[in-house]
């Protein structure tokens, strides 16, 4: 009769035992070192307002209409149901230092297409009429490719929100009424020491 030696005989139930408990626990998770630490959490970007109401400069620098109240729609006698007539617009607390002033209107609903760009405005200005431009303002190119106030068509699909931005400059602009728009506005905006708007929306 075949015998095994005691020794061997442990062996056997030491490997036979290993397997059955292997058999018998709960199949690998890949945690069984524990969980890993919760990542940091990544902040979102804070949602920037592309067209606020309206924006206090400094010293109550500010830019308003008699034709539509801040955030009200445009009337049609200023889009191009009645043709070019640029609505009116008054000025106040232009801040101190301020050399001219700098007029940009543009769709922010469409891609910010510029309606409007116009600089040398004089500093003292208290209201633009309906129209025309102070005496030594300069109509820059509009996104149209022509000169002056572009008037908004109220043919769309969709309510278009119109930002009148008005900046105080330190310094005259001067550039050509024909230079690049997005170059002009981008002049504009490094030489200013204040900015105020209002918005304006068109439902087509």
């Amino acid at each position: 009769m075949y015998s095994t030696r005691p020794g061997v005989t442990c062996f056997l139930f030491i490997v036979v035992g290993a397997l059955v408990s292997a058999a018998c626990a709960p199949a690998s998770t890949g945690r069984e070192l524990g969980e890993a630490p919760p990542q940091p959490a990544v902040a979102a970007e804070p949602v920037q307002e592309i067209i606020p109401l309206t924006e206090a400069g400094i010293e109550g620098f500010q830019i308003s209409s008699s034709a539509f109240e801040p955030g009200g729609e445009l009337p049609d006698e200023y889009t191009s149901v009645s043709g070019d007539l640029s609505p009116p617009l008054s000025i106040e607390g232009v801040p101190a230092g301020t050399t001219e002033l700098a007029l940009v209107v543009s769709d922010a609903d469409n891609s910010g297409f510029v309606h409007w760009l116009v600089s040398g405005i004089p500093a003292d200005t208290t209201f633009i009429d309906p129209g025309r431009l102070p005496p030594g303002a300069v109509a820059h190119l509009n996104g149209a490719g022509g000169f002056g106030w572009f008037a908004p068509s109220k043919s769309l699909d969709m309510v278009h929100r119109y930002q009148f931005e008005l900046y105080a400059l330190t310094a005259p602009l001067q550039l050509a009424a024909d230079h690049d728009v997005l170059a002009t506005i981008d002049t504009v905006q490094r030489n200013s020491i204040s900015r105020t708007s209002i918005l304006a929306i068109l439902i087509g």
